[in-house]
C-alpha cells in the first residue's frame, strides 16, 4: 500500500503578540470528521440513528474531537449531509442522524486519497 499523507492541521491554541490564545479549531475533511463521528458511533451508540442533540452536546463527542462549538458540528453534520455520508431528519423534533457508511474506513481512505 503506497504510504498516505494527509494535510490539514487543527489550531486550539496559537500564540500571537508573545500571548498565548485560543479558538476554534480548523477543520480537516469531510471525510475525516465522517470517521471521527463513526468511530465515536461505534463507541457510544448502539442505535441504528440518534438524536441530533444528543450528538451535539455528548462531552466526549464530535465538538471536543474537532475543538469545535456545537454550532460548527451542525454545519459540518449539514456538509456530511450533503455528501450523502449521513441522512438527517430535521422536518419534525427530536431531529434525528443516520449514518450511511458501510465501513469506517472507507471514509479515512477517502479523506487521505482525496488529497484532504
Amino acid at each position: 500500500m503506497p504510504e498516505l499523507q494527509l494535510s490539514f492541521h487543527t489550531t486550539f491554541a496559537f500564540k500571537k503578540d508573545d500571548v498565548l490564545k485560543t479558538g476554534e479549531a480548523n477543520l480537516p475533511p469531510d471525510e475525516l470528521i465522517a470517521y471521527f463521528l463513526a468511530k465515536i458511533w461505534e463507541r457510544d451508540y448502539s442505535s441504528p440513528q440518534i438524536n441530533t442533540d444528543a450528538l451535539l452536546t455528548a462531552t466526549y463527542g464530535l465538538a471536543l474531537v474537532l475543538g469545535i462549538s456545537p454550532d460548527k458540528v451542525q454545519e459540518a453534520l449539514d456538509r456530511l449531509s450533503a455528501k450523502n455520508l449521513i441522512e438527517q431528519y430535521r422536518t419534525v423534533p427530536p431531529f434525528q442522524v443516520i449514518p450511511r457508511w458501510n465501513n469506517p474506513f472507507e471514509l479515512l481512505e477517502k479523506a487521505y486519497t482525496s488529497g484532504g
